[in-house]
């Protein structure tokens, strides 16, 4: 069900490029040298999403993706420098080294990838973090992507942009 709903939300993206930002499709080596840089494997969705779409910002939505090859210059919503930013904050609890940070609430939470707990389909939870509070979401990346754009396109909708469906 959560790879339909990848294709649900790639469908919506690509309907919907010109109220998207941020858009940038990534090479494999790109996405060989961020896994390299972090030392964790993505997801295969989001390996697929960084692929097709890079990063994301749609409406009040950014998900973090790949935009920059230079990680010692930060760049906001790009996941290198998010996950290594939060790996240096000097917090007890410390921000587990096996999650990647894909969305920002703004109030210091954040969802994240559990890399340690990949399935033999490639697929991770998305967990919040919250200053070592630890909440599982979602089962993989397909069901957040999709509620995301969804809130996205939805949010769009209400400012009168017009929207594909």
């Amino acid at each position: 069900m959560s790879y339909k709903n990848f294709e649900k939300a790639i469908k919506l993206i690509e309907q919907n490029k010109d109220l998207c930002e941020d858009i940038a499709p990534q090479s494999e080596n790109a996405i060989v040298n961020a896994e390299t840089a972090l030392s964790v494997s993505f997801p295969k969705s989001y390996k697929k999403f960084l692929k097709l779409i890079g990063s994301l910002s749609l409406g009040p939505i950014d998900i973090f993706g790949l935009t920059f090859n230079d990680y010692s210059k930060y760049m906001p919503n790009d996941v290198v420098c998010e996950t290594l930013k939060k790996r240096k904050i000097s917090i007890s609890p410390a921000f587990p080294r096996n999650f990647v940070p894909v969305y920002d609430l703004g109030d210091g939470e954040i969802f994240c990838f559990d890399t340690e707990q990949m399935n033999v389909k490639g697929e991770c939870p998305l967990v919040a973090w919250y200053f070592g509070r630890i909440e599982h979401l979602y089962e993989d990346f397909g069901d957040f992507l999709l509620e995301k754009v969804l809130l996205g396109l939805e949010s769009l909708e209400e400012d009168g942009k017009k929207v594909n469906k």
